[in-house]
C-alpha cells in the first residue's frame, strides 16, 4: 500500500500516535498520506514529526483542516526540512502563525529539502510572517507552488504575496527549462 487516505475520520492524537509508529517502521512504503480533518492537535504534530524523521518514503502529506497550531506544526516543519522525499505538504487551516512561518522559512532555505508544493492557506499568518517566508524563497530553487491565501492579517493585494508568487513561478519556469530536451 503506497497511498493511505484517512481523511475525515476523527483519529485524533491517539490515532496519529499509532500511525506515527507505522510510518516509522523499516520497510514502510506509504508515499501519500491524507489526514485532513481528523481533529489532530499539537501532540499529533509531534508524533508525526518523530515519524517523519525516520521515514524515507513519504512524498505527499496532507494535514489540512486540523488544529496543529504552531506547537504541532513547528516540529513537523523542522522534521520536513531534513526529509528529502517529501514533495508536497498541505497545512491549510491549522491555526499556524509566526513561529510556523519561521519554521517554514527555515525549511525553504534548506538545500536538502525536496519540497515542491506547499499550502499554508487559511491560517493566522500576517505580513511579517509572510516576509520571513519571502526572504527564504530568494535562495530556494525547488518550491514551485506556495498557497498563502486567506491568512488573517495578510491581504490578498499584499506586495509580499506577489513576491512569493514571482519566486515560485521563477522556480517553475527554471525547472521546465531544465526538463526541455535539447
Amino acid at each position: 500500500m503506497t497511498t493511505l487516505d484517512l481523511s475525515h475520520n476523527k483519529i485524533g492524537s491517539l490515532g496519529s500516535r499509532y500511525l506515527g509508529r507505522i510510518l516509522s517502521l523499516p520497510g514502510c512504503v506509504i508515499m501519500s498520506l491524507d489526514l485532513s480533518d481528523n481533529l489532530l492537535d499539537s501532540e499529533s504534530g509531534q508524533y508525526l514529526a518523530s515519524a517523519l524523521r525516520r521515514n524515507d518514503t513519504l512524498a505527499d502529506l496532507s494535514l489540512r483542516l486540523n488544529q496543529l497550531g504552531d506547537a504541532g506544526a513547528v516540529p513537523l516543519l523542522e522534521a520536513a526540512a531534513g526529509h528529502s522525499c517529501l514533495q508536497s505538504l498541505d497545512l491549510a487551516s491549522n491555526g499556524l502563525g509566526r513561529a510556523s512561518a519561521e519554521a517554514f522559512a527555515s525549511l525553504a532555505r534548506n538545500a536538502s529539502s525536496g519540497l515542491v508544493v506547499a499550502d499554508l492557506s487559511s491560517n493566522d499568518m500576517d505580513e511579517d510572517a509572510a516576509e520571513a517566508i519571502q526572504e527564504a524563497l530568494q535562495g530556494n530553487a525547488s518550491l514551485t507552488s506556495l498557497d498563502m491565501r486567506g491568512n488573517e492579517g495578510l491581504p490578498l493585494d499584499s506586495a509580499v504575496l506577489d513576491i512569493i508568487q514571482q519566486a515560485t513561478r521563477r522556480n517553475e519556469l527554471a525547472l521546465r527549462q531544465l526538463a526541455r530536451p535539447e
